[in-house]
């Protein structure tokens, strides 16, 4: 199921609002695969902040440059055209001056015939321009030959013949642009747009329509969340999900402590500190979780002596890698390393382990989804709400089920029941000593593999 649909994971719906997000979010895209095409200073990127404050337009802007864009859900005559690009001229004149500003209307859906004429017009000039000798003369002879005719409201208001009809023009041409979008951003057409950018930014292959769902819905609901606040946010802040599919977070954490001289790199004891305090945190939660473990498995260990350990349903190996729990990786085999449970932890400021995924998926688009619902949780100690800010650097992974308190030993028989490799070995008496080594094969299990929603 797609997530572009009302229907696709954690309801989203792709109304009029998300389709005015979606747009903008593509029109980030093809600024940033743009400068990478041109080779910009990534510094300039960097600087680059995107707001929602002006109203309904979001304004994407640099210390020099500035991106005033509006988004329309509905069909826009020649007329309607030229009145808002007068009404971004007067919202641009309450703005900071920049060095360079645009204006960008951009359509969603079907554009009359018209206004698409006006649109290629549009780049046209700007092609011209980069070549014209008289740039100011160049202008006003495309405003003479792209003037609109202003509609009579009535038929009894309609010109008398020889009359010059009323006409309007677009102010500024040469700083204006219509971008039209016909394909909504729950289509395949859309995902197929975004993929390519998603390329040309970041060179990579891998991009399948579960990643490319998964990072665009994450940059649009980032986008929407700014937007009902009024808020700003910078350009990384968008395409972080695309950042971290070639930097992992603890490269990236790593970096962030380091800021690169001329000489070389000088060590921020602030960041430093706060990654050692996160760090911190985290050594404390895998130790508590590990203690809860152990507490969990108290209660089995006298029967693995008495009967010996259940065996790895994967390698047939005693499933005893921490044998007792008495280790901070939790329940494991010590041959292979299968785990029959992983859960992803968030360590909160009071060394408490907060569950954020259980059992999670190992395909990241899926895993994407899995964290961004439980990244909005709180600390069931303190109440405590997880630091966004932080999140990356104090999550971990622990080979245990969470809560552990409610795991037995049972859970590991029923499985090897369910695979039909469960085969007690008893003495002459008729006590169950052992089980047998019996095992499905790491060949066999990966064919089981399956995600958090179903067989794959």
């Amino acid at each position: 199921m797609s997530n572009f649909t009302p229907d696709g994971t954690g309801g989203f719906i792709a109304s009029k609002i998300d389709e005015q997000d979606g747009v903008a979010v593509r029109l980030i895209l093809e600024i940033l695969a743009e400068m990478v095409a041109k080779e910009v200073d990534p510094s300039v990127i960097g600087t680059m902040r995107i707001s929602c404050e002006v109203g309904d337009d979001i304004m994407i802007f640099d210390d020099d440059h500035l991106r005033l864009i509006s988004v329309k859900n509905s069909a826009l005559t020649p007329r309607q055209v030229v009145e808002e690009s007068m009404r971004l001229t007067a919202r641009l004149s309450s703005l900071q001056p920049r060095a360079a500003t645009l204006r960008v209307l951009c359509i969603v859906g079907e554009t009359p015939i018209e206004t698409s004429k006006m649109s290629s017009s549009l780049d046209d000039l700007r092609r011209v321009l980069s070549s014209a000798v008289d740039e100011g003369k160049t202008v006003a002879d495309w405003q003479a030959a792209n003037q609109v005719v202003v509609q009579r409201e009535t038929k009894a208001k309609r010109d008398r013949p020889g009359k010059p009809k009323r006409t309007v023009q677009i102010d500024g041409p040469e700083t204006f642009m219509i971008k039209s979008f016909t394909h909504r951003m729950d289509t395949e057409q859309t995902k197929a747009d975004v993929s390519r950018l998603f390329r040309k930014i970041i060179p990579l292959t891998d991009f399948s329509d579960q990643r490319v769902d998964a990072i665009y819905r994450d940059m649009v609901a980032t986008l929407g969340e700014t937007r009902r606040a009024r808020g700003t946010l910078s350009i990384s802040d968008v395409t972080r999900l695309l950042r971290e599919v070639v930097l992992p977070p603890r490269v990236q954490a790593e970096l962030s402590a380091h800021r690169l001289t001329k000489y070389g790199y000088s060590i921020d004891p602030r960041v430093a500190k706060t990654l050692e305090e996160d760090f911190s945190h985290v050594r404390t939660a895998s130790k508590r979780a590990a203690k809860r473990m152990r507490h969990a498995l108290r209660g089995g260990l006298l029967a693995d002596l008495l009967r010996g350990p259940v065996r790895c349903i994967e390698c047939g190996h005693p499933l005893t890698a921490n044998f007792g729990g008495f280790g901070s990786r939790g329940l494991a085999c010590s041959s292979c390393g299968f785990a029959p449970f992983l859960s992803i932890l968030y360590a909160c400021v009071c060394g408490e382990p907060c569950l954020v995924v259980d059992q999670p998926s190992t395909v990241q688009a899926e895993l994407m989804i899995e964290i961004r619902q439980g990244a909005t949780g709180s600390c069931p100690a303190c109440s405590e709400q997880f630091d966004q800010t932080r999140f990356a650097q104090r999550t971990f992974v622990a080979a245990m089920p969470w809560p552990p308190e409610q795991f037995t030993h049972q859970v590991l028989i029923d499985a090897r029941i369910d695979a039909g490799l469960h085969q007690p070995i008893k003495d002459d008496a008729g006590r169950v000593v052992d089980f047998s080594p019996n095992a499905l094969g790491k060949e066999a299990m990966h064919e089981l593999a399956v995600d958090r929603r179903g067989d794959r």
